[in-house]
């Protein structure tokens, strides 16, 4: 009867620590579900925000450029003398160029380049990629800047052109969540004086920018509530 009596007692001792286990591996897994949630919903929220800081940072780089273009900070004006043999002004002996008024603030560089051909009036479209930074608080976050300028034309007289400009960060990842596109047109007028008792010519180009369109895509990611 001893033996039966210990035969019960170790077989309840494995039923108990069966159980154990098996609480043990449930808790396991329940642990393991809710920390896989918590991961996802961290990473998610991480994702989230890296999304909306590079969609501001995007917007804030365009809105500057456009203040630029429609600011003085876009006017480009350069001056051409001429020099003639004689006060006819058909044979042109030297000539000089300088710039009277330049493009300023942080796109000056990228509008030289742009508006290189036009402001001299030569064919053929402008392209170039630039990286730029944009102060965001304590930190400079860059920000890549696509051009396209293409000239227009009135019959074989060039008047101006046509910009395109797309800004987009490294955390975009391709996406075009955070891609915007900058759309203005430019307005090119060349004026001359001829001062025959000095032999000379001058002729000024001068490039102006109108009202500048930032489109935004439809899935940007804008913050907030919205």
């Amino acid at each position: 009867m001893k033996n039966g009596v210990l035969k019960k007692i170790r077989s309840s001792q494995g039923a108990t620590m069966l159980m154990a286990l098996l609480l043990m591996l449930v808790g396991l897994m329940v642990s393991a579900v809710v920390t896989s949630a918590a991961v996802s919903t961290v990473a998610g929220i991480r994702t989230g925000e890296e999304q909306q800081q590079a969609y501001l940072t995007v917007e804030s780089a365009a809105q500057l450029f456009r203040d630029t273009l429609e600011g003085s900070g876009g006017k480009y004006e350069i001056l051409t003398v001429k020099k003639y043999s004689d006060r006819t002004l058909l044979y042109e002996v030297s000539s000089s160029e300088s710039v009277t008024t330049a493009p300023t603030g942080p796109f000056a560089a990228v509008l030289k380049d742009a508006m290189y051909n036009v402001i001299h009036q030569l064919p053929g479209t402008f392209s170039g990629t630039y990286e730029i930074t944009v102060s965001d608080e304590d930190a400079y976050v860059p920000v890549t800047l696509e051009i396209t300028v293409e000239p227009r034309y009135q019959g074989t007289e060039m008047i101006g052109c046509t910009m395109e400009a797309e800004f987009y960060t490294v955390a975009d990842s391709g996406k075009g969540l955070c891609r915007m596109k900058l759309t203005a047109d430019a307005e090119l007028n060349v004026r001359s004086g001829d001062y025959q008792t000095e032999k000379l010519r001058r002729i000024w180009r001068t490039v102006t920018w109108g009202s500048a369109t930032i489109e935004t895509p439809k899935t940007a990611v804008t913050g907030g509530n919205g």
